[in-house]
């Protein structure tokens, strides 16, 4: 098929028939999938009874080998995918009704990049306790075109810009909600690294390692994915500020079952818990680090 839209899903079920909705209610004309990919191995809801209930011949479901970690669980779900074109989305965010014609159209206009990317948009589901002003709206970051102005972007300038804090993380062109990628990508990535994925910062890791491995990238200047903020997302949760002793108690809890379970994190992302503490910038500072000692170059002025 022409995209695979990857949802990993972790006993999380709540919202997951609303975001294959917006999947399926594309308004593309060529092909696609909805690839669940199953990595519940502990006690929870059952994502494949959901998907039989569903019946779209689009969505198919796929379950992990074993209880993998949070970077085996996105490779798995990645390298079982059928598209030429991967973009992943969590379960509780949505795409947009044009997004897979839009990206299409990106990809015709500069057919030698293997990137697609574009701004943030948020949804603040009715459970989330983050942004009580926000709830059930959606938020736009940047000014963005109505049409989509598409344009052609050069990495290397980018790099220093992203690691310096002049751009901010979200504009990253990450491979977990904010952009598309041919499958050539992928391989070039595990060719180039030995993996997937790495690093502290599912999200920033494969944005940096975008930018060092390809020359040129798309941007599309327009909202296609909806980022989800709910209860059930784990980034979002453990950013929320501690103000009380029960949200210390829940922060606690929640800790403990990553810790007992390595739920949907393994040992060094789940750092980002304490990580935060400092700030986004000091992720990227990191990543940044990290991808260019896999390259052996630097684009910071050591100065």
């Amino acid at each position: 098929c022409d995209f695979s839209i990857i949802i990993p899903v972790r006993n999380s079920t709540k919202y997951l028939r609303e975001v294959i909705e917006t999947c399926l209610e594309q308004d593309y004309k060529g092909s696609w999938e909805v690839l669940i990919s199953d990595n519940g191995w502990q006690r929870g809801p059952d994502v494949h009874d959901l998907f039989k209930s569903i019946e779209n011949d689009k969505v198919r479901y796929i379950k992990t080998p074993s209880d993998l970690k949070l970077n085996k669980s996105f490779e798995y779900a990645f390298l079982n995918a059928n598209g030429r074109y991967l973009l992943s989305l969590g379960s509780d965010d949505g795409l947009v009704i044009s997004a897979l014609s839009m990206m299409k159209s990106a990809f015709d206009r500069y057919p030698d990049n293997n990137v697609v990317f574009w701004p943030f948009s948020w949804y603040y589901w009715p459970d989330c306790n983050i942004r009580k002003d926000l709830i059930n709206k959606l938020q736009y970051v940047n000014n963005y075109s109505e049409r989509g102005l598409i344009s052609e972007l050069d990495t290397k300038p980018l790099i220093r810009d992203y690691a310096l804090g002049v751009k901010p993380f979200f504009d990253l062109p990450m491979m977990y909600l904010a952009s598309c990628v041919r499958r050539e990508h992928i391989e070039k990535i595990i060719e180039k690294t030995g993996k997937f994925e790495d690093g502290q910062s599912q999200d920033i890791y494969t944005g940096m390692v975008t930018l060092f491995l390809e020359d040129k990238i798309t941007y599309l200047n327009r909202p296609l994915v909806i980022v989800g903020s709910s209860e059930v997302g784990v980034g979002m949760f453990n950013e929320n500020p501690i103000k009380t002793l029960s949200w210390l108690g829940k922060r606690l809890k929640n800790k403990y079952n990553y810790f007992r379970y390595e739920n949907y994190h393994f040992r060094h992302y789940r750092n980002l818990l304490v990580d935060v503490g400092l700030g986004p910038k000091y992720l990227v500072f990191r990543e940044y680090f990290k991808v260019s000692n896999l390259f052996k170059v630097n684009y910071i002025n050591k100065r």
